[in-house]
C-alpha cells in the first residue's frame, strides 16, 4: 500500500510539472503570436509607405516633366 501512495505522489508531482510547462509554453506562444502580429502590421505599413513614396515621386516627376515641356 505504501508503494502505491508513493507512486501516486510521484505521478502527481510529474503531472503538476507537466501542467506548469504546458502553461508556460502556452503563455510564450501567445506572446510570440502577438509579436508576430505586430511585425506583420509594421511590415504592411512599411510597404504601404514605400509604395506611397513611389507613386508620389512618380507623379511629381510626371508633373515636373509636363511643366518643363510647356516652358
Amino acid at each position: 500500500m505504501d508503494v502505491d501512495v508513493l507512486l501516486d505522489k510521484d505521478l502527481d508531482v510529474q503531472l503538476d510539472s507537466l501542467r506548469e510547462k504546458l502553461f508556460l509554453a502556452d503563455k510564450e506562444a501567445t506572446e510570440l503570436r502577438s509579436e508576430l502580429q505586430l511585425l506583420e502590421k509594421q511590415s504592411v505599413l512599411s510597404y504601404e509607405c514605400a509604395d506611397s513614396d513611389f507613386w508620389r515621386d512618380f507623379w511629381l516627376s510626371m508633373v515636373t516633366g509636363a511643366i518643363k515641356g510647356l516652358l
